[in-house]
């Protein structure tokens, strides 16, 4: 009973963050992606979980947008369509997300060459949480998880969601031709995620996989 009540409680915040800006989006599914990863959990129960949280979650977007429909005729109003198309703003963006560690001047062929590697670090993090539930789920692994992997695997993900869903939505709709600034909640747990996994390279527990990991992306 105090573990539901904490996820509705969850549930509900991520549904407002949602409410108050779209990328809340990205709360969301960031959850509902660790709840479904979440060890000592049956796949049944994870599943439960996390369609519990997206429902709770997305109750006062819903609303909203049915009392907007009703009100207006529209959902979320007039917007004119993105006259860029989804391919520039994920070059764009790639290139963007380079520059959190290069300066500008150093040129868009190093920096989108550096963004593909953080995007390819978040997903490499984010594809060994999956893989690890799955083992734990068959038995193969029975240790729990360390709190620096947990930290590093929220933060990818939440991460690595944001982004995707930002790109897709400015490409629907109009807001920008320049994601620059509203890439900037990606910033503190990308950075954190790239930090976690310098510090634990030198434990044995990590060293093996941030070795294989890095040399994949190189």
């Amino acid at each position: 009973a105090s573990q539901t009540r904490t996820l509705v409680v969850a549930s509900l915040c991520a549904g407002f963050a949602w409410l108050t800006r779209y990328a809340g989006f990205a709360l969301v599914a960031t959850a509902c992606l660790l709840l479904f990863m979440r060890r000592n959990r049956s796949l049944a129960e994870s599943l439960r979980e996390a369609t519990l949280f997206a429902v709770i979650a997305a109750v006062p977007t819903v609303a909203w947008l049915v009392r907007n429909y009703l009100a207006s005729g529209t959902a979320t109003g007039v917007r004119p369509e993105s006259p860029y198309s989804f391919a520039y703003f994920a070059e764009l963006a790639v290139q963007r997300i380079g520059q959190w560690f290069v300066p500008p001047r150093v040129g868009v062929a190093a920096a989108g060459i550096l963004g593909i590697l953080v995007i390819g670090l978040l997903a490499t993090v984010v594809l060994a949480l999956i893989v690890r539930a799955g083992r734990q789920r068959a038995g193969e692994l029975t240790d729990s998880t360390m709190l620096s992997q947990t930290t590093a695997a929220a933060c990818a993900a939440f991460a690595l969601v944001y982004i995707v869903s930002l790109v897709c939505l400015v490409s629907v709709s109009f807001a920008t031709n320049d994601p620059k600034r509203f890439l900037a909640p990606a910033v503190p747990p990308g950075l954190l995620v790239i930090g976690i996994l310098l510090a634990g390279w030198k434990r044995t527990r990590w060293r093996t996989p941030t070795t294989v990991a890095i040399a994949l992306l190189l």
